[in-house]
């Protein structure tokens, strides 16, 4: 009998849970499993739906949902929770939408047959939290597609889109969700006091965000791109002169690998999820809460020619244990043998 997968999110914007379900779906078996989702002309919300409609459909078999929720009263279910920082850290979520998950949540993970998480540290705080036996949560590292090492190969043909850059940049990938911390990075590039043209090249966030973060002036060097397409984020990282990701809580953390992965030196949170990932040589690791840090660290890569090839070599080692083919082949032997 095959099992089912919750397709939902795929109807959002491509960001980092859409990206790890959409990684790992062509490495799995497409005879043991049915992809389901809502019909995105439906009058019936993705929420509503998935709570009320895709049971119904699904009767008692087995299901996976991938992005953080799924069918609470499904009990055949399997359910990838990537970290639980709508609960650790209400105030960075609309105040609806943690109210949601904080009534749906220990339900959803109580009635769930098994728990995927991405990390060590998020199986111990589901566990914590909810109450569940530790045995119930398997961990699975999330893993990056083979286009992030076959890359080279392709000479991109955003050489157009880089035109649009000086040669020297440094980049952010991420949104503006307040755990990514993105105004304390921009608090810290208005510090830098190196004499420069570097830019600092920001990602899949736009300007006008900045408001309700309540950050009116930007920066003297800042560029924001917004959404790019995944032939030009390889490019962006390969050619960046390194990669800066101060973010304040992860349950993973696949930025810092997809920057390694092109042998681009990063500069990272010295958060717990972050450091047990790519350990402790792979990476510059940064006070995320301290403004006067991030400004140090940026200053000291950009300025070593010899501390970025290093990092950029003990980068790549460590990005290339970390694919999308062996983390499907995890999730696929979980699924098959709860069948």
């Amino acid at each position: 009998m095959p099992y089912y997968i919750n397709t939902r999110t795929l109807l959002s914007q491509k960001t980092g849970v859409q990206r790890y379900l959409s990684s790992i779906l062509p490495y799995l078996d497409s005879e043991k499993f049915q992809l389901i989702g809502p019909n995105p002309k439906s009058r019936i919300g993705g929420y509503f739906w998935e709570q009320l409609t895709l049971p119904k459909l699904i009767g008692k078999s087995l299901l996976w949902s991938p992005a953080n929720m799924g069918p609470i009263k499904h009990r055949n279910h399997i359910v990838t929770l990537h970290d639980i920082s709508v609960i650790d850290h209400p105030e960075w979520f609309d105040k609806k939408f943690a109210y949601l998950y904080s009534l749906l949540l220990p339900k959803l993970t109580r009635n769930a047959k098994t728990i995927i998480t991405s990390s060590q540290f998020s199986k111990e705080r589901i566990s914590t939290v909810f109450r569940i036996k530790i045995e119930k949560i398997q961990v699975v590292h999330c893993g990056l597609e083979d286009k992030f090492f076959n890359s080279e190969r392709e000479n991109i043909g955003a050489a157009n889109f880089m035109s649009k850059f000086p040669q020297d940049y440094i980049l952010y990938v991420g949104s503006m969700d307040p755990r990514k911390n993105i105004l304390r990075l921009l608090q810290a590039w208005e510090k830098l006091s190196l004499n420069t043209d570097i830019k600092l090249c920001v990602v899949g966030a736009n300007q006008h965000s900045l408001a309700r973060l309540k950050f009116n002036s930007i920066p003297k060097n800042v560029i924001f791109t917004g959404y790019v397409d995944d032939q030009e984020l390889l490019f962006l990282y390969r050619n960046a002169h390194c990669f800066i990701y101060p973010s304040l809580y992860e349950g993973f953390g696949l930025p810092p690998l997809e920057a390694m992965s092109q042998k681009c030196p990063v500069i990272t949170s010295d958060i717990r999820p972050i450091r047990d990932i790519i350990g402790n040589e792979a990476a510059i690791f940064v006070d995320p809460l301290n403004v006067a840090d991030i400004v140090e660290k940026i200053e000291s890569v950009i300025l070593d020619d010899s501390l970025r090839t290093r990092l950029s070599r003990k980068g790549f080692e460590v990005a290339s244990k970390f694919r999308a083919k062996k983390t499907a082949k995890e999730i696929e032997e979980i699924l098959t043998t709860s069948i």
